[in-house]
């Protein structure tokens, strides 16, 4: 039995094989007293577990990927993953659970799905008019920038002298959901996954915008706008019916006081003289 002051390490030995046909890692118990398991559990990492007789309970001895973050999809197609964050993984701005019952049980692997689809067409549009709205009421897709995050490595370069070009880039492919620039532009086609939120963690590559309807973003600015120039409107219109109409009901009145006063000139002069007393 080994002594109980030796290095855990030590009760152990380590061995990769890397075969013709295949390759597999092994490990060897030194103390026959030591029961050990290895495990990977819904977290997606590897875990090496000891049995503490004296506590009646596994110890976690060693884990891969250490931080939580780095197993790969572990939120899925289009969620974000904070490693200080009490629920790990989230959905991007945007997004819903895909699977909303394996979500709350800590399986988060089925990703998110889009609240309202992109407008292709319209985008496509807007790579050389601008993103404006088209006749059929649709705006072109817009995007939502997350700055402090861990880009996935699944990005291809595209050529770009600015954001703005960089955006149109994306806007000009119907299968780009976001885009980077840091001097450089780099697009990501399909699922987004791998994203990491590092918000005060110092470790980020920097920002990405995500492509998003544009019914996902707010329209109350516009909607007080057209209240306010329907107002405006209104107001016009009730200033330029009093300005036509005032002559016509002053015409109308004097026409009005000319004959009423005819009139009492007419009684007079019709009336019989008085008799001399």
């Amino acid at each position: 039995m080994m002594n109980s002051d030796a290095s855990p390490v030590s009760r152990y030995s380590f061995g990769y094989v890397d075969g013709t046909d295949e390759s597999y890692f092994v490990y060897d118990v030194k103390d026959e007293d030591v029961v050990t398991r290895f495990l990977v559990d819904v977290t997606g990492q590897i875990k090496f577990l000891t049995w503490v007789a004296a506590a009646g309970e596994w110890v976690l001895f060693w884990t891969e990927p250490k931080a939580q973050c780095d197993v790969y999809a572990l939120c899925g197609a289009f969620g974000v993953c904070a490693e200080d964050a009490l629920a790990s993984c989230a959905c991007l701005r945007g997004f819903r659970e895909r699977r909303p019952e394996e979500w709350r049980q800590g399986d988060r692997t089925g990703g998110c799905v889009r609240n309202a689809g992109l407008n292709c067409e319209s985008s496509a549009r807007s790579r050389s008019q601008g993103a404006a709205p088209e006749k059929n009421g649709k705006s072109a897709d817009r995007f939502y920038t997350m700055p402090d995050v861990r880009l996935p490595s699944d990005a291809q370069g595209a050529a770009a002298a600015s954001v703005r070009d960089c955006e149109l880039a994306c806007l000009g492919n119907c299968s780009c959901t976001a885009y980077s620039y840091n001097g450089s532009c780099w697009l990501w086609y399909g699922d987004l996954v791998n994203l990491q939120d590092t918000t005060g963690a110092g470790t980020g590559d920097g920002s990405i915008s995500i492509r998003l309807s544009a019914s996902e973003f707010s329209t109350t600015g516009t909607s007080k706008k057209l209240i306010i120039g329907l107002a405006v409107s209104g107001f016009v219109a009730a200033i330029t019916v009093v300005v036509l109409v005032s002559p016509m009901l002053a015409v109308k009145l004097s026409s009005r006081s000319r004959a009423a006063q005819g009139c009492r000139v007419q009684e007079r002069s019709s009336a019989p003289p008085l008799a001399a007393v």
